[in-house]
């Protein structure tokens, strides 16, 4: 598991179905004394919306490095190479793949602080156990309502682990500009 410090910004932030949650931020004080700088790991790299996500990512101080994660390699290293300046470097990951196979996301996953999932919801389940097993912070773009259910149950599961699970953060940048 992680120590990336917090979970969130304020201290009347809110988790899973309102329930408040630590308050600082992920990268722990900001910039302050202490603060450090996040792993973070990007699913769907070789996606649509992964180059925004990442380009502003690499933009970041508070980002030390950039794992960029996809079923296509060379995509997510296009992306990497394009977009994540000298903090990015991609890697082949599957999000279904047992725990145990060379390319699983949880083994992927290990010394990241955060997952941001821009892959297809379909994958959102699968991405969220993988964090749970790696003790990794988990972001979505968004699913269908029955996949945001299904979701939500895990998170008895993240606060047990001192994690923050966000859903649907959007596709904006991305899809829609």
């Amino acid at each position: 598991m992680n120590n990336s410090g917090d979970i969130l910004g304020s201290a009347s932030a809110s988790g899973f179905a309102g329930r408040p949650v630590a308050s600082g931020s992920l990268a722990g004080s900001g910039r302050g004394p202490g603060a450090r700088a996040l792993k973070v790991a990007v699913l769907g790299a070789g996606g649509t919306i992964a180059p925004a996500i990442v380009r502003d990512l690499a933009e970041s101080d508070e980002v030390a490095g950039l794992l960029l994660l996809d079923i296509d390699e060379a995509r997510a290293e296009h992306v990497a190479s394009q977009y994540g300046g000298p903090k990015a470097h991609a890697a082949l990951a599957d999000a279904r793949a047992s725990t145990d196979a060379p390319t699983s996301l949880a083994r992927a996953l290990e010394g990241c602080d955060v997952l941001v999932n821009s892959a297809s919801y379909r994958v959102n389940l699968d991405a969220m156990t993988a964090c749970l097993k790696a003790g990794c912070h988990y972001l979505d773009l968004g699913g269908l309502y029955w996949m945001t259910g299904r979701q939500l149950e895990l998170g008895p599961r993240f606060e047990g682990d001192g994690l923050l699970a966000l859903l649907g953060i959007g596709s904006a940048p991305g899809k829609t500009t």
